[in-house]
């Protein structure tokens, strides 16, 4: 019971603190489990010396939710395993708001995941009015659902429509007062320090309470699906779910949907039965573990100070090498952050470069860095930070130290080797023109994109950064000099603009590109082709740029693939594409799982669509090894 401390005050209110001592932050794991098993025992066998429970905690957020160490290694084969874990913990949970006397809980800090699933068990939560905490349940950004209860208790606290939309489907990460207008907590307080005094207070005051649900006549709010309001509503929510996925494989938010609407017409042990069951389908799932790698290890990894320490203060001057729209966006960027712009062509003033063209040769000064911002500036939340073979370690960690105002997550490449998140940019846009050059209905390619799970359909992103970028493919160069769209900024593009507004894909591309051109010959490949052709040759240009000595680090490949360049976010990064390989719905079957699936679909479209899609060695060589990629330094 040490991750629980107990203290019970002359009134009867037993005050119950979370922290963990192994652990920086609590977590809903075995040792939690076991001290909570402990805890409810010791409430029962004292309840009639119990006024009421407090549940606080010592750390700085009140609780971080699931082990997302044990969950990134979950199997298929232990699935009955994490159905045992997960339905003790809605056990426990259950005998706490069933204890019979008030539970409070008292949210001093964050209470994400499985944290807000702890305090939606208790009958009245109050939270400090503190903006920089964060209340919801995010798990869908991480390929789950909330397997504690969340799911089920939202919608009986909250409906099923508020439920979905404010809480669920997209994870949203509340600041105490919309939590407060949502109805995730009851009450806010000014400090910390109140908070407990305000629980004592409820407690005396509420002594009979009961959950909602657990309440004579209780009724869900807003109804159950058979009731003819919501009936009438609810064929739109899979509807408009279909189109905010546009055929991606994320399943998160199709599970959350199926076990919200199953879950309200069934009695609570029931609902909470087909929540797990969701869960553990997607906990042992691959993409699971390859969102929680890419944004629960990966992530943070990159946004820390990578262990370097310097005694000089972060960068104070930059310069911003070239002109135009996109120098002009970055300087208004880092000015805003409060940092002092040169807008000249030289390192000679600055600490750090910025250039817009990553043709350019990085810096090969000892005290400054190349940073490089992908474009469209407004969509890549990414800096590439280049060090050159001269940088050293306090520039490179003062460079570091000033990326982090302008909430962009920063990834270290190595100079001389061109850009990254350029290089798996042109591959990508080079099999999008071929696909036109072979006859590819332009639609088509939108629609392949779409369903890869992209950010921005490739037509799309093409237009927001400009065609002119990347003239060297004959597609682009006819584009602009000969039909003169050059995208977005210049009124007429891939797409069709009326007073900056994307209008429909330019007619013309059928008859100059499409299969309007290649009408003796129309393209007759499968969706799944397109959709792989893209993401397969950004993936081998990962590792081409992994195998160049480019990268630092394989989480720095993957991140700066998803935040950089707009890669699908289910795979977890373009490498982590090759080492956690599966067949997904859109593929042909028969493939095994990682790179040897990889290898072996990679060769299928060589077969189909040319060389440039053979496996390289270096993924040759993990398909017959059974690794992964594993390149971890700065």
């Amino acid at each position: 019971m040490n991750a629980i401390r107990w203290q019970q005050d002359p009134d009867g209110v037993v005050v119950l603190t979370f922290d963990d001592p192994s652990r920086s932050a609590n977590t809903v794991d075995d040792t939690y489990a076991t001290a909570m098993e402990g805890v409810l025992d010791r409430l029962e066998a004292a309840r009639d010396r119990i006024s009421g429970v407090v549940l606080t905690s010592g750390k700085r957020t009140f609780f971080a939710g699931a082990d997302l160490d044990r969950l990134v290694r979950a199997i298929p084969a232990q699935a009955d395993e994490i159905m045992v874990s997960v339905t003790r913990v809605k056990t426990q949970l259950r005998r706490l708001e069933t204890f019979g006397r008030p539970i409070v809980a008292a949210l001093g800090g964050s209470a994400l995941g499985g944290g807000l699933e702890i305090a939606l068990a208790c009958h009245h939560r109050i939270a400090v009015a503190d903006p920089a905490i964060e209340i919801g349940l995010p798990e869908v950004t991480l390929g789950l659902l909330p397997g504690g209860g969340g799911v089920v208790r939202t919608v009986r606290l909250l409906g099923l429509s508020t439920a979905l939309t404010e809480v669920l489907l997209r994870g949203q990460r509340h600041r105490p007062a919309r939590a407060l207008e949502i109805g995730l907590v009851h009450e806010l307080v000014g400090t910390r320090d109140d908070l407990v005094p305000r629980a004592r207070d409820w407690i005396a005051a509420n002594p009979d309470v009961t959950q909602p649900w657990d309440s004579t006549g209780y009724r869900v709010p807003g109804g159950t699906p058979s009731s003819p309001a919501l009936a009438a509503v609810l064929p739109t929510f899979p509807a408009t779910l279909r189109a905010q996925l546009k055929g991606a494989p994320y399943p998160a938010p199709r599970h959350i949907l199926a076990a919200a609407v199953e879950g309200a017409q069934v009695d609570l042990d029931t609902a909470f039965t087909i929540e797990s069951r969701y869960f553990v389908d997607l906990a042992c799932g691959q993409i699971s573990k390859n969102m929680i790698q890419a944004f629960f290890v990966d992530l943070p990894a990159a946004r820390s100070d990578r262990g370097l320490v310097t005694d000089r203060p972060p960068t104070g001057r930059i310069a911003v090498r070239g002109t135009g729209t996109t120098a002009a966006a970055i300087t208004g960027l880092l000015t805003t952050a409060g940092i002092d712009v040169v807008l000249k062509d030289g390192p000679d003033e600055a600490d750090a470069v910025v250039n817009t063209s990553s043709d350019r040769v990085p810096t090969a000064t000892e005290d400054t860095v190349e940073l490089r911002f992908p474009p469209p500036l407004a969509r890549m939340p990414l800096v590439e930070v280049v060090r050159g073979e001269a940088t050293s370690d306090g520039a490179l960690a003062r460079a570091l130290a000033t990326i982090r105002p302008l909430r962009r997550t920063p990834i270290v490449v190595t100079g001389g080797r061109g850009s990254f998140t350029g290089r798996l940019l042109r591959a990508r846009i080079a099999e999008g023109m071929a696909m036109l050059t072979d006859g590819v209905a332009p639609a088509s390619v939108e629609q392949a994109s779409g369903q890869a799970g992209y950010s921005l359909p490739l037509l799309v992103l093409l237009d927001e950064i400009g065609l002119a970028r990347h003239r060297a493919d004959d597609v682009l160069e006819r584009m602009t000099e000969e039909f003169g769209r050059t995208g977005r900024a210049g009124g007429a593009g891939f797409y069709d603009y009326a007073d900056d507004v994307r209008g429909r894909l330019w007619p013309g591309l059928e008859e100059h590109f499409g299969q309007g051109r290649r009408a003796d010959v129309p393209f007759t490949g499968p969706l799944a082709d397109l959709i792989e052709r893209l993401l397969v040759s950004e993936a081998i240009e990962a590792v081409r740029c992994l195998t160049d000595g480019l990268l630092t680090s394989v989480g720095d490949a993957n991140l700066g693939s998803i935040l950089g360049t707009g890669y699908p976010g289910w795979t977890g990064g373009a490498l982590q594409y090759v080492t956690g390989y599966q067949a997904m719905g859109y593929q042909t079957t028969g493939y095994p799982s990682g790179p040897a699936g990889f290898a072996a679909r990679a060769r299928e479209l060589a077969e189909r669509y040319g060389e440039r899609f053979a496996p390289p060695p270096a993924v040759v060589a993990l398909a017959e090894s059974g690794g992964g990629f594993t390149l971890r330094s700065t």
